[in-house]
């Protein structure tokens, strides 16, 4: 989901201040989100949520782990 935001910035950039505001909230949802679903499930490692900037940093680590997960790999039963 976030990535299909990054690719419609691409495509089609944001013309004016409150377009770009627009997007940033919608990543910072997506991203409180994600490490809502994190805590929820019982991660320790997730990250601490005091500030948008720390967590997009941890998100973004995170998305890049999820990317190469090993799980791709496991077939279902």
């Amino acid at each position: 989901m976030l990535e299909s935001l990054r690719q419609a910035e691409r495509d089609d950039p944001p013309e004016t201040a409150e377009e770009e505001r627009s997007i940033q909230e919608k990543k910072y949802r997506i991203r409180s989100a994600l490490w809502e679903a994190a805590v929820g499930l019982g991660d320790e490692a997730a990250p601490s949520f005091q500030t948008l900037e720390a967590t997009q940093e941890h998100l973004t680590q995170l998305n890049d782990l999820l990317a190469d997960s090993p799980l791709q790999y496991v077939a279902a039963p």
